[in-house]
């Protein structure tokens, strides 16, 4: 009984780990895109931001 729950408890543990791997490679992911496209998504929110901006500026 107690060797089954160890088992049991490794699995979760082994688990709980490719999560984590899963989630950093995911992560990593996201952020090498977000470099790559940093300057395209900074332009796009400078022009939302304007658009924004210029009914106040002529109000």
């Amino acid at each position: 009984m107690y060797r089954f729950r160890l088992i049991r408890m490794e699995m979760l543990m082994c688990c709980r780990q490719n999560w984590m791997y899963i989630f950093l490679g995911s992560v990593m992911k996201l952020r090498n895109w977000l470099t790559k496209h940093k300057a395209c998504l900074i332009q796009k929110l400078q022009e939302v931001i304007l658009k924004q901006e210029l009914p106040l500026y002529s109000a």
